[in-house]
């Protein structure tokens, strides 16, 4: 990838499937057409051959699960002008089949043990919380009484989701769930006589963050809550005897280095985590934008990756299915007896859908073929006990070049050896882009995401400048051309660093974080990851002081350095007012700022956005450190 422009050419694989027999795997593979993302479902034998493709149109085909004999294959598609809705098609090719016509689309959906239905999650037609609403959708107010009425990627929460039977010819859909609350991830029990669901239907669920798992009989009834995981649920699965896999915090309520867990509830109730002894993360996904992210969620299997110092490893039950030498980074797993398929990369290759067995991955697919040609040099280092990764221009040799500091999101993440899109680009462009794992970062274990707690601005910092120290100190980094880019958290270090220090030369900070006391109110996920994080509450005196002094618009005064701000206006995560402040402070000082807003772009646009937007962005990247400090 050389320049912006080829983001256009850019092919993201995301979900994968197995049929019920593991001899033929599913995945979804995102093009480009025009401003346009299409996303089809193909098909590869497992034993290996040539893929083809099953889904055709002009939508996005999603979420393909195959029928339990395994002769079709459900999936969603925004194809047409019904919004979401689900289809079947036969794995063997055809037309496919529209299954709902749901006035509002579907969300998710399981199949039926039969075959013969669905279980599909809708939003619903009507809520309290609209008045007066019109023909064109514009209601007259809307009323908020609740604090999850917005979520960054969905927009407005206003009416709660829930569950529907529906036959796979079509038809009335049943109801099986209702109320003011919403129900996420229905899986039909192995007997199809009950759906387990996630939802918390306390009053004040609103005020948390603590999903539970519930059942609802299949012929209707009132759901009942499971009494474990205590924790909060992130992912759920059947399993064939009947047991439930779940992903889960250890604690309620829970603080960032609880990592969610892999745990297995029994049928006769006996509850037990799997594999206790590993102090890392128990993931299945990653976030990287060669990955197609918006649809690499997957389903939970038995399989999942830990966190481990910028690797992925693959485990189940006990066993390492691949290991930390294979540099190994996953976006989905899916699994069909003792067969398990994924979207891997492996030595920072670009990502394929692979069978992982015999403790190596096989290529099934070849789509990164021609990235290869263009790829960059890739190295790592330890500065102190911070893992960092090194992307540089496939020449660079040991040479001191300018050098590119880009943190990553989150904070509880790790970068990993596979480059992302941006490190790519600024790579090609000649710069070196170090891509480091500081305190607060996930695959060290416990301790090293607590470190953070509370310290933004703090340990993070020092970490970084600490990596910047050992390239300068080794010949890597040109001290004179340092520059630093981030999104989201990164974004955040972005502001902090320039507010705190006078090394750098250029910087882009992408929805990244201003004020914490403004944003613990204004991201949709302000009160409760304020608190996980340690970070601080609005609502005291001491609270406030806490979360102030985590705040780069506390440091505004003392920047120097050239900041181009790049913002989703959709963004419910870190909103635009946060990073308007940040901007009106630099501008009113006179300083070096250009601030940059993309209509109807969520937090994540860098990835899932527009393609004309993630164009624009990377060109605007590049140009900025272009001007202020050339390669």
């Amino acid at each position: 990838m050389k320049a912006p422009a080829d983001l256009r050419r850019q092919v993201a694989l995301g979900e994968v499937a197995l049929s019920p027999d593991g001899e033929l795997v599913a995945y979804t593979r995102r093009t480009t057409r025009g401003d346009v993302d299409r996303c089809a479902i193909w098909l590869v034998p497992y034993a290996g051959g040539r893929p083809r493709r099953l889904t055709a149109g002009e939508g996005q085909d999603r979420a393909p699960r195959f029928s339990p004999d395994g002769t079709a294959l459900a999936f969603l598609s925004d194809r047409g002008d019904a919004g979401s809705q689900l289809y079947v098609i036969p794995v063997d090719g055809g037309e496919a089949a529209q299954v709902t016509s749901l006035a509002r689309g579907v969300a998710e959906f399981d199949w039926h043990p039969d075959g013969r239905r669905f279980v599909v999650v809708a939003e619903d037609e009507r809520t309290d919380a609209l008045v007066g609403e019109r023909p064109d959708g514009e209601p007259t107010a809307r009323v908020i009484r609740r604090l999850e009425w917005r979520y960054d990627g969905v927009g407005l929460m206003l009416r709660p989701y829930h569950l529907h039977v529906v036959g796979r010819d079509g038809g009335r859909p049943r109801r099986l769930t209702s109320g003011a609350w919403s129900a996420w991830s229905p899986r039909v029990a192995p007997d199809g006589s009950a759906v387990a669901f996630l939802a918390d239907l306390d009053d004040d669920a609103d005020r948390r963050v603590r999903d539970g798992v519930h059942l609802v009989p299949i012929a209707g009834g009132e759901p009942r809550r499971l009494p474990a995981p205590a924790g909060h649920v992130t992912a759920i699965a059947y399993e064939a005897d009947g047991a439930l896999l779940c992903r889960a915090r250890e604690r309620f309520p829970h603080d960032d280095d609880d990592l969610p867990r892999l745990y297995r509830l029994a049928p006769d109730g006996r509850f037990e985590q799997l594999e206790p002894e590993l102090d890392d993360q128990l993931s299945g996904t990653a976030y990287c934008d060669l990955f197609d992210w918006a649809a690499s969620e997957g389903r939970l299997t038995r399989a999942t990756t830990v966190d481990d110092d910028g690797r992925m490893p693959v485990v189940r039950d006990g066993e390492v299915l691949l290991d930390g030498a294979h540099d190994p980074v996953v976006a989905a797993l899916a699994e069909a007896g003792d067969r398990l398929v994924g979207v891997v990369s492996t030595g920072g290759l670009p990502p394929q859908v692979m069978a992982i067995e015999d403790g190596a991955a096989r290529p099934l697919t070849r789509e990164g073929a021609r990235l290869r040609a263009t790829w960059p040099q890739l190295d790592e280092f330890r500065a102190g006990d911070i893992t960092c990764f090194v992307v540089s221009p496939a020449d660079a040799g040991d040479e001191p070049r300018a050098t590119i500091l880009a943190p990553h999101g989150g904070p509880t993440f790790q970068w990993h050896k596979l480059p992302s899109v941006e490190a790519l680009l600024l790579a090609h462009a000649g710069y070196r882009v170090l891509l480091p794992n500081p305190p607060g970062s996930t695959g060290r274990g416990r301790a090293y995401v607590r470190a953070l707690r509370g310290d933004w601005g703090g340990v993070d910092a020092a970490g970084c400048h600490t990596v910047l120290d050992h390239a300068v100190a080794t010949g890597l980094a040109d001290p004179t051309r340092l520059g630093v880019v981030g999104l989201s958290y990164g974004g955040f270090l972005a502001n902090w660093l320039v507010g705190t220090s006078d090394r750098f030369a250029a910087a882009v900070s992408e929805n990244g974080v201003a004020n914490n006391v403004s944003a613990w109110a204004g991201s949709d996920v302000g009160p409760t990851y304020s608190a996980a994080a340690g970070l601080g509450d609005a609502t005291t005196p001491e609270g406030v002081e806490s979360l102030w002094r985590q705040s780069p618009l506390r440091h505004v005064a003392n920047v120097r350095t050239p900041l181009l701000i790049l913002q989703g206006e959709a963004d419910h995560r870190c909103p635009p007012g946060d990073a308007e402040q940040f901007f009106v402070a630099l501008r009113a000082l006179g300083r070096e700022v250009e601030y940059v807003l993309y209509p109807e772009s969520s937090h994540e646009f860098a990835s899932i956005g527009r393609p004309d937007r993630r164009v624009d962005r990377q060109a605007r990247v590049l140009a900025w450190f272009a001007r202020w400090m050339p390669a």
